[in-house]
């Protein structure tokens, strides 16, 4: 942990950037995503992720980190992978509870 941070500073802020990832892949997909909504594969807040979740997470910012060169690979993974997939129910961090959402 970086000199005077917060302790739990470091293990707050990794799960916020796969909670990005996740959405970015939704919406490079044309869904409609909130700050808040909490779907698939992301983690809980203070969740130590094992080696293949810090794998999965890099996979997709690889694609993410380019999307004219990767849309077709994008639009492969958010289809193909559940655990990306918007579903029909989204949990919303911001009322504590789940939510139905349309999906396409």
């Amino acid at each position: 942990m970086p000199p005077n941070s917060p302790k739990g500073f470091v293990f707050q802020l990794r799960p916020s950037a796969n909670f990005g990832l996740v959405r970015d892949l939704a919406a490079l997909n044309g869904c409609a995503v909130l700050p808040w909504g909490v779907w698939g594969a992301q983690p809980p807040a203070a969740a130590t992720l094992s080696a293949e979740e810090l794998d999965f997470f890099d996979g997709i910012a690889r694609l993410t980190a380019d999307p004219d060169v990767n849309f077709d690979a994008l639009r492969l993974r958010f289809a193909a992978d559940t655990r990306v997939r918007l579903t029909a129910n989204v949990f919303k961090a911001l009322h504590q509870r789940e939510e139905r959402v349309l999906v396409d």
